[in-house]
């Protein structure tokens, strides 16, 4: 199953479970941090600003918090998005 196919779901049943439920606040809270951690899953481009003259590897922003990021990381260090810097092997 893809990300936004659960994602889509996640939503669902907490929608189901707001209708049916008065307390719905602290579910909401859960609802949203569930659905923050599966879209950082899905590996984003980060948008490229240079290369760093000490290691000659690209550098750019994580699309996410906007933390510097460089290439070959997997993941941002500061939120955990997932990155794609475009290679074939993702």
């Amino acid at each position: 199953m893809k990300i936004k196919e659960i994602i889509e779901k996640v939503k669902i049943i907490f929608d189901f479970w707001e209708q049916e439920n008065n307390d719905w606040t602290e579910y909401r809270e859960i609802r949203n941090i569930t659905i923050s951690a599966l879209e950082k899953q899905n590996p984003q481009n980060p948008k490229i600003k240079g290369i760093l003259f000490y290691s000659y590897h690209m550098y750019g922003k994580c699309p996410y918090c906007k933390g510097q990021v460089e290439e070959g990381w997997r993941f941002c260090p500061w939120c955990g998005q997932a990155l794609n810097w475009g290679d074939d092997d993702d």
